[in-house]
């Protein structure tokens, strides 16, 4: 019985707990989580690195190149460094099968759009542990 009664003095409160306040500030906290999960669109690479912590990192630099129609190179550096210094560098290229070709449409010099032929580019994901 007491319990009954204590609920009902609490959902009957007219300060800053009752219904209506309530349904606000929710309202006000979901406003707030989707305008900070909006990206800006003007920003692009945000997670591209500006300078590397050199005191103890591996540095990794990949890229790809077309060589023929059939076949690409994988190049991949890593750098080891300690204390500001590189302590190793290592080099790896390997042939990889080409993903072959495409039709795009592009602007050529004169303002025009015209259907080019390009190499199709490999996605690179990486999966740090």
């Amino acid at each position: 019985m007491v319990w009954r009664q204590a609920q009902r003095q609490i959902c009957n409160v007219q300060g800053p707990l009752n219904k209506t306040h309530m349904k606000k500030f929710l309202l006000l906290i979901i406003l707030g989580f989707a305008l900070t999960s909006c990206e800006d669109q003007d920003k692009t690479n945000n997670d591209k690195v500006k300078a590397i912590d050199k005191d103890g990192s591996i540095e990794a630099q990949l890229s790809v190149k077309h060589i023929s129609d059939t076949k690409d190179v994988l190049y991949i550096e890593r750098k080891t460094w300690v204390h500001n210094v590189m302590v190793k560098d290592v080099v790896t290229t390997d042939t990889i099968p080409s993903l072959g070709q495409t039709r795009e449409t592009a602007e050529n010099s004169e303002g025009t759009d015209t259907t080019v032929t390009v190499n199709k580019n490999y996605q690179i994901f990486i999966t740090v542990k």
